[in-house]
């Protein structure tokens, strides 16, 4: 029998959970609750505290996702690691090609900037990206290419530049992410956005799968609005820079923590299931304005989380899992299974149908057995997305955002 190592009782559980090895990592000291430690404990601190300001009206929808006993956590859930001293103006060759408009962002290995294409006389962003790191990226976007971009909701890869140690990846230029649409709008998105949201992200998802490549950094900041006025709610997925080939094991804290696949933590192979886990944390990132898993910066506490929401990893998962040993001990003198935990319950008394729907494929998404999990294709034909469960008012909403992309599309195709 495998136990959470975590110093709590938990309902149905016949023994007590032990204490995981590593609790100096939380910050809090041995004689601590783990469920009223400080969160703005000195040894908890980062680069990135809690954000001061949250989006509105999460009760309402943390009730009606009756989560009962959750926690959600307020932290920024996209933050990047370290910044890179890439300096694209300092780059001779470089700098003939393109005037640097601003700088997007910036993370571990490298920066991306709004340039002027002195080619084209186009806007478009540059990624400048070291080496090591960029010559990956770069191969699979040459695999992507086998793909319509477009058509998969893949953001457009023009060309590529190396220079003194970086490459220099040309990609179209795109409004916003999901994550700064709502830091911006100060609110969730409404289920009709979600949904339109959703169906191009699992296209995209199943393009990938067709070239058995797996994303692996499904998150709201890597999901981009084309044109959040002209295209209403038309999204691409970005950033390939951890995108891996299927069956690939990654590192223990590959993935932002927020969006973190159960099986990443425990260092299984990862699949297209891998980004379904993701794509789901996302959904209800973006429904509740919080996330849905993790509290503070602590994985172990998340995977706390995850088995209380939606019990204990499957006996293979645990037995292969590179780092099992990490979060779960085993009993020897007994096999069996006997923690159910808190799962997510039923939502027979939701109070609206689309929301019923809406945390059905939720829960099918987050099923925390990747041989279980819904996949892209499937997903394309759940009810969510097919709209047959919405009400009259939400399809109509879903229509207008979907009429307003297409003419759109068309305005530019005559153009």
């Amino acid at each position: 029998m495998w136990k959470v190592r975590i110093c709590e009782y938990f309902p149905n559980f016949n023994c007590q959970i032990l204490f995981f090895k590593k609790r100096l990592e939380c910050g809090y000291h041995s004689n601590q609750n783990l469920d009223v430690f400080d969160l703005e404990s000195p040894k908890l601190k980062t680069r990135h505290p809690p954000r001061s300001k949250t989006i509105p009206n999460v009760s309402s929808r943390l009730y009606l996702l009756n989560s009962t006993n959750v926690q959600i956590s307020e932290m920024d859930p996209d933050k990047m690691v370290e910044d890179s001293e890439v300096d694209i103006i300092s780059v001779s060759n470089i700098s003939k090609r393109y005037i640097s408009v601003k700088l997007l962002g910036k993370g571990g290995f490298g920066k991306v900037y709004k340039c002027l294409s002195l080619e084209t006389k186009e806007l478009v962003a540059l990624k400048a990206v070291q080496e090591n790191y960029g010559k990956r990226e770069l191969d699979t976007l040459k695999a992507l290419r086998e793909l319509d971009q477009d058509k998969n909701n893949l953001v457009r890869f023009y060309k590529h530049h190396e220079q003194r140690g970086m490459v220099y990846l040309e990609f179209e230029l795109l409004d916003i992410t999901i994550y700064e649409y709502m830091d911006k709008s100060g609110r969730p998105l409404l289920l009709s956005e979600i949904q339109v949201i959703t169906q191009q992200m699992l296209v995209a998802l199943n393009a990938l799968k067709s070239i058995s490549l797996v994303h692996a950094d499904i998150k709201p900041n890597n999901i981009m609005l084309v044109n959040h006025k002209l295209q209403p709610m038309k999204v691409k997925l970005i950033d390939f820079g951890l995108t891996i080939p299927v069956n690939t094991v990654t590192r223990k804290n590959f993935q932002v923590l927020h969006f973190r696949a159960p099986e990443v933590m425990l260092g299984l192979p990862l699949n297209e299931a891998t980004d379904m886990w993701c794509l789901g944390s996302v959904l209800a990132y973006m429904y509740l304005g919080q996330s849905l898993h993790t509290q503070g910066q602590c994985k172990y506490l998340t995977m706390k989380k995850i088995v209380e929401m939606h019990g204990q990893p499957a006996y293979y998962m645990l037995k292969n899992g590179k780092y099992t040993k990490e979060y779960f001990l085993k009993d020897s003198y007994d096999s069996s299974w006997c923690y159910e935990g808190s799962r997510i319950p039923s939502f027979d008394t939701m109070e609206y149908e689309e929301t019923q729907v809406f945390s059905s494929l939720l829960k099918q998404m987050l099923e925390v057995d990747p041989e279980k999990r819904i996949t892209p294709s499937e997903a394309l034909q759940h009810p969510f997305m097919t709209l047959k469960h919405f009400h009259k008012k939400q399809i109509i909403i879903v229509q207008f955002l979907v009429s307003t992309y297409l003419k759109s599309v068309k305005l530019m195709i005559m153009c």
